[in-house]
């Protein structure tokens, strides 16, 4: 189980409000640490699980909330599942969508999404604002400021379009054949296009070993492994 009450065998007294703050503890290594916060109603929440990462070209502390590229976790999964999270935050995991949205609704936060390619080139956008709003919403994503990378701004045209699973469709795909979700994987879809959109992350693995898709300058670009990361805004 992932975004959800700590059960690692971590020192349970260094619990840090992100990954940011555990950065600015000294702590350096990526691995797995724990938050805790209170929400804005007062509310003390915690300690969970998180992924935390940093290297030399982007130090600081970054929380993961996805990451894909081995095929050892199945991202087939209901809307419960994509609300709890899932999978090993060692490997491949979604943290949660309950969580993803508590904590982006303390403070402002930064996205940085990097990829690397079917034929093993890699890529990366970046965005000033990330925010995903309460379930009664669906989820819906907030995308904003795209500040980068030689990726492009493919999620930014997602902004402002709930969470669709298998078994809960909030896209907007004309008619009642099918759904973004069955035919793209879980995910924000604008719904609008045959293709639901330009950004899939959580798509069946394919024969060819991709798991996701992103369209850049009309072309679609198949993906074998990416990562999805949050720092707050303004702890440079």
């Amino acid at each position: 189980m992932i975004g959800y009450q700590c059960n690692s065998p971590v020192d349970s007294s260094a619990c840090y409000s992100d990954c940011q703050s555990a950065y600015d503890a000294g702590h350096r290594e990526n691995g797995i640490y724990q938050v805790c916060f209170i929400t804005s109603d007062g509310v003390h929440k915690g300690p969970y699980s998180v992924f935390c990462t940093n290297d030399y070209y982007f130090p600081f502390g970054w929380l993961v909330i996805q990451r894909r590229y081995d095929g050892s976790v199945s991202f087939e999964r209901s809307w419960d599942d994509y609300k709890h999270g899932f999978g090993n935050l060692s490997t491949e995991f979604w943290l949660g969508n309950e969580l993803i949205h508590e904590l982006t609704s303390l403070v402002n936060y930064r996205l940085r999404i990097e990829m690397v390619h079917e034929n093993g080139t890699t890529s990366h956008s970046k965005y000033q604002r990330f925010r995903v709003e309460d379930e009664g919403s669906g989820y819906r994503l907030h995308v904003l400021r795209y500040d980068g990378g030689d990726a492009g701004d493919a999620f930014g045209l997602h902004d402002g379009y709930s969470f669709s699973t298998i078994d809960r469709d909030n896209d907007q795909l004309p008619g009642n054949k099918s759904s973004c979700a069955r035919l793209k994987g879980a995910g924000w879809y604008r719904g609008l296009y045959p293709d639901c959109g330009h950004v899939s992350f959580n798509m069946r693995r394919m024969e060819n070993g991709t798991i996701g898709e992103w369209w850049t300058n009309g072309t679609m670009l198949q993906l074998r492994s990416f990562e999805l990361k949050i720092r707050p805004v303004g702890r440079d």
